[in-house]
């Protein structure tokens, strides 16, 4: 019997006081997905493809650039390039713009970096950009490069695939680009961005609605947000697992809180657990929650203080978790901004990090 009671205690109570886990969602900032140009000149050139297609995406980065400061790019148009300079920044040929004259006006006019993308017609279409058949311009720039860590190879070049079916899961807007570092004359790299009916409705639910109402303008302006990330700090929506308890004192509160997390209030849910914590602060469950409600705020020496606090009180491997993962993002924060580290350092060294986040994934679902 003292047995039984025994493994009811040593299964059962972390079951009550932590409880099944609770997913929510939070906005946090990521770096540039490519190159952050926050701070540059950066020349656009002329999109290359059919007029149609190449001046609706053109007009729609212009209309989707960030305009805060802390992400601002300065955007020079090509034809500005062209009225500067004596140098013919177009082929005869399909009016495509040269990668050389394009880079030499640009290095004229102090600009740092070359934005060049392309429009095809069809998958079927040859995937090399005409662009990067300048043979002079393929002894300076590579064609290809050393992928960043977790960032696969990529083609170059922009590319518009249209389908009959707005039901086809395929690609409705491929768009890849290839940037070009002025002094350098060498490519910095390139990259794909995909807009499908699924990530449209996903991530543009606005544009999505006016999809519905046969607007087919929003393939393009959906393309050209997703561009910026390329160039821009972002804001990117991230999963978190809550602390849920179950039969502790003032469970009940806490997972109000959750449901209001997860809805997205996260600023009234962390009054209600910080309601929770000043009646008892040994609850580590609110503590846990209140830490990542800190992180949902940028406040991470605050989080980190709080997430540590709870896996003191409280042994868990998402405790664990969740102190690797806020200062995660507080080092894309950091790296997105191009801010120093904190005065006091980060808790894990690059190569513990490293091993101590291989759950993060896990952690995230």
């Amino acid at each position: 019997m003292a047995l039984l009671r025994f493994f009811l205690i040593a299964v059962l109570l972390p079951l009550i006081t932590v409880g099944c886990q609770s997913t929510a969602s939070m906005y946090a900032w990521a770096p540039a997905n490519l190159k952050s140009a926050v701070g540059h000149r950066v020349a656009l050139a002329q999109i290359v493809g059919p007029a149609a297609k190449a001046n609706s995406l053109h007009q729609a980065l212009l209309e989707s650039q960030p305009r805060d400061a802390d992400r601002l790019v300065q955007i020079v148009e090509q034809h500005h390039l062209q009225n500067t300079t004596t140098v013919q920044l177009a082929a005869a040929i399909e009016n495509i713009p040269s990668d050389m004259a394009i880079l030499h006006a640009a290095k004229q006019q102090g600009i740092e970096y070359v934005w060049i993308g392309e429009i095809l017609e069809s998958r079927s279409t040859e995937m090399t950009t005409p662009l990067a058949k300048d043979k002079e311009l393929k002894t300076e720039i590579p064609t290809s490069k050393t992928p960043l860590p977790n960032k696969p190879s990529t083609p170059t070049g922009l590319i518009a695939l249209v389908h009959k079916s707005a039901r086809d899961s395929r690609p409705q807007f491929t768009v890849s680009w290839q940037l070009l570092d002025v002094a350098g004359s060498q490519q910095v790299g390139g990259q794909p961005v995909s807009v499908t009916h699924e990530n449209l409705r996903t991530n543009h639910p606005d544009l999505w609605q006016r999809l519905e109402q046969g607007d087919e303008s929003v393939w393009a302006k959906a393309a050209a947000r997703d561009s910026w990330r390329l160039l821009t700090p972002h804001l990117q929506s991230v999963p978190v697992r809550l602390a849920n308890p179950y039969g502790s004192l003032r469970a009940g509160e806490i997972r109000a809180g959750n449901r209001l997390a997860q809805q997205g209030h996260w600023d009234h849910a962390e009054k209600m657990w910080s309601q929770v914590a000043e009646r008892n602060p040994r609850n580590h469950a609110a503590l846990h929650n209140l830490a990542l409600a800190a992180a949902a705020r940028e406040d991470f020496s605050s989080a980190k203080t709080m997430a540590q606090n709870a896996l003191r009180l409280h042994s868990s491997s998402n405790y664990e978790q969740t102190v690797v993962w806020i200062e995660q993002r507080q080092i894309e924060f950091t790296e997105a901004f191009q801010l120093p580290p904190p005065d006091h350092g980060w808790l894990f060294s690059p190569d513990s990090r490293t091993t101590t986040t291989h759950n993060l994934t896990a952690f995230e679902r």
